[in-house]
This record gives C-alpha cells, structure tokens and sequence, in this order.
C-alpha cells in the first residue's frame, strides 16, 4: 500500500515511517510533505493508497487541501487523520461526527498499526467514503454542525449515514463496548462499534438529546411523556425505558427549565415548560 506522509515536524515524520516500516511491512512510503504547498506538488503527480494528514499546518488545514482535491474528484485514497494538542474541538467533532479514523499525539503505534489494518481491510466502499468526506467539510468549516447527518459506524466496518432526528434513542451494548441504534423507521437498530459514551459527547451539544441512564441516550422530539415518579420514559413509538435517579432528575430539571443556564427568554421559557409540563402528567 503505497502511503503519503503530511506532517510538518520532521521528527514526528520520522517517527510515523519508522512505525510503518517496523509493524506494517504491508505499507510502502512513497512521499512526504511538510506543509499543504508540498504535499499538492506531490498528489497532481501521485496517487497514493493511504495518507497520513496532520491537520494543523503551518499554511492552513489539511481539510483546505481535502476541500480542494474534493471538489476536482481527486480523493482515491484512504485517509488516517493526526491531531495534536491544541486542535480544534470542532474539528475534531467533525471528525467523530463523519466516522473517519484520527489518531492523537503522541502517535500510540498500537493505534496506528490497528488503523493502518483497517485501511488495508477496505471494508467501506467508494460512495460511503465520499459522503463522509462530504460530511467532514461541511462541518469542519463552523463550531457548530451545519446539518444533522451523522455517520455511524457499523460492526464489520461499514458506514451508516442517518439523520440525527431519525434516531429515537441509543443503548449501551455489549458491556459497554458497542451501542444499538433505534431509529424511527427501522424495527430493527443498528450495532455499532462506537461506545454509547462517544455518542453522548457528539450529540448532546447542539442536538436535542439528553442522557437518561447510564445505558440510555434518549431524542427528546421523541419523548412522549415522562413519569418523575416512576422514572419511566414513554417514547413516541411505544417504547418504554427507565431512568436512573440521577440523570431522571435532570430530565425534569432539563423538560422544565429548572436550575440550568442558558436558557431562552422568559416568554418562550413559559411555553416551553407549559408543554413539557403535559408530557410529565
């Protein structure tokens, strides 16, 4: 697998090669590049299998350069993403949000050995890809995401594309390691191999989900009524679930405006919890 290297520190370089060449003799590195001008001499005249981008740059991020190569069709390669200390949280979310691979600093060589096994794996096809790109630029360009759409990663290594708002809920799986997915128009969920404590970070900032156990993230469009007594959850489909006393509290506290900051004006803040207040009855 021929493998491109854009990294702007020397020794970091040197070290990503040295990985490779000791714990993945499948790879081949063929370029390298210190900065965005340099590693676009190098793709108009190559096309790897595999890069290695470091995002931060001292002439931009490498998402300029997959921005450009996106819009001339040009991205036929696989691609491990390297953050450092100092990355941008948004950029990083973005990248959680489109279910592509990122590695941080300092490089864990287990880590990249597994990813570099995934690329070599190509479980994911062309157009599945190509989305997740898509989907990487749209929301690495403002903190916040400029759509719902979110990638799901699958067991197997296949990609899911969904709308946040066709999620009804998430639930812990396989002791913690895997989640199921439940969207509205699928009886049955998906399994994916993302943690629920990853979809807990990505979703409850700017999306209207809310943690209500320790196994449950729950869409509260999809909220019918909540029982504070009961701690029960009745969702839109039938569904029933139960909250633990922890988060059910802050369920409440969440559904009524109580004790939480941030909240809208009064006017709205007053009809927002006459509502909210029906659906605890």
């Amino acid at each position: 697998m021929k493998t491109f290297i854009l990294e702007d520190n020397q020794s970091s370089r040197d070290l990503f090669r040295k990985y490779l060449r000791e714990d993945s003799p499948e790879i081949i590195v063929t370029g390298e590049a210190a900065n965005l001008r340099e590693a676009r001499v190098f793709l108009a005249r190559e096309t790897p299998d595999l890069v290695l981008f470091d995002i931060d740059l001292p002439d931009g991020t490498s998402f300029d350069l997959l921005q450009e190569l996106s819009e001339a069709d040009q991205i036929d390669f696989d691609i491990i993403f390297i953050t450092a200390f100092g990355t941008q949280e948004f950029l990083v979310q973005a990248l959680e949000f489109s279910a592509l691979k990122y590695l941080s600093k300092p490089l864990d060589r287990k880590e990249l050995r597994k990813a570099v096994q995934k690329a070599l794996d190509r479980h994911y096809d062309k157009q599945s890809f190509v989305q997740q790109i898509s989907m990487l630029l749209q929301n690495s360009k403002q903190p916040q995401p400029v759509s719902d759409n979110i990638a799901i990663p699958l067991s197997g290594g296949l990609i899911e594309m969904v709308r946040a708002r066709e999620i009804l809920y998430i639930a812990s799986y396989a002791k913690g390691t895997m989640s199921q997915v439940f969207l509205r128009d699928k009886e049955k969920p998906l399994t994916s191999n993302r943690a629920l404590g990853q979809f807990i970070r990505l979703l409850t900032n700017g999306f209207p989900f809310i943690q209500i156990h320790e196994s449950y993230l729950i869409n509260t469009n999809a909220l019918r009524r909540y029982d504070p007594a009961e701690k029960t959850v009745l969702l839109q489909n039938g569904t029933v679930l139960h909250a633990s006393r922890r988060y059910g509290k802050l369920l409440k506290e969440q559904l009524l405006g109580e004790n939480s900051e941030g909240l809208p004006p009064l006017s709205t803040r007053n009809l927002l919890t006459k509502m909210w207040r029906k659906l605890l009855r």
